[in-house]
């Protein structure tokens, strides 16, 4: 019984008496440790949530009535073997642009970009290489994020296993019969007039 006691009264005094600095010290630093591991995970999560609201706003672009003829435009030149509208090829270039400026800046990981856009922008960019080289004789800096962002979703797609690689005009004009064969979004329904 006495060594018992002798034993509580050993773990009280480790604990609430002069030699429990150590063990205070401890929980103050676990204490620490999972409130840092709250904030990381708060901030993990609220970007996660940033990203998504990005990627829904580019979705809505690229689904949207300007830029469905903007690609219309671009594939139906490139069946007719002609150019397409400057308009059109900066529309679709610059929604890839941008789109490879925020991979480039790590705001998008590439594996989601992959998943979302791999098949437009390993067929569009080239469809639109020679007109981007033509604007690149101006200023050497046009599209390059675009560009870039061509070549490591062709190197991420092989390290996947994807098919990848250059496209031969019959597959490029298979994607563009594709794309001219999608329907646009129905427009949203108008506030009813009083």
């Amino acid at each position: 019984m006495t060594s018992t006691n002798s034993i509580t009264t050993q773990i009280l005094r480790n604990l609430v008496g002069n030699d429990s600095q150590w063990f205070w010290a401890m929980a103050q630093f676990f204490a620490v440790a999972i409130t840092l591991w709250f904030i990381w995970r708060q901030i993990h999560l609220q970007r996660m949530g940033n990203t998504l609201a990005s990627l829904a706003q580019f979705e809505t672009r690229w689904t949207s009535p300007e830029m469905f003829e903007a690609r219309k435009t671009i594939c139906k030149a490139f069946q007719d073997k002609t150019n397409c509208s400057v308009q059109s090829a900066e529309r679709v270039a610059c929604f890839f642009e941008e789109l490879g400026l925020y991979v480039k800046k790590k705001v998008f990981e590439l594996d989601i970009v992959w998943e979302l856009y791999s098949t437009y922008i390993e067929h569009y960019w080239p469809i639109l290489k020679s007109r981007v080289e033509d604007m690149q004789k101006g200023d050497p800096t046009v599209y390059t994020s675009f560009q870039t962002l061509h070549k490591r979703i062709q190197q991420f797609s092989q390290t996947q296993g994807a098919p990848c690689g250059t496209f031969t005009r019959e597959q490029l004009l298979e994607f563009a019969a594709e794309e001219l064969d999608k329907a646009p979004h129905a427009p949203l329904p108008s506030a009813p007039t009083a």
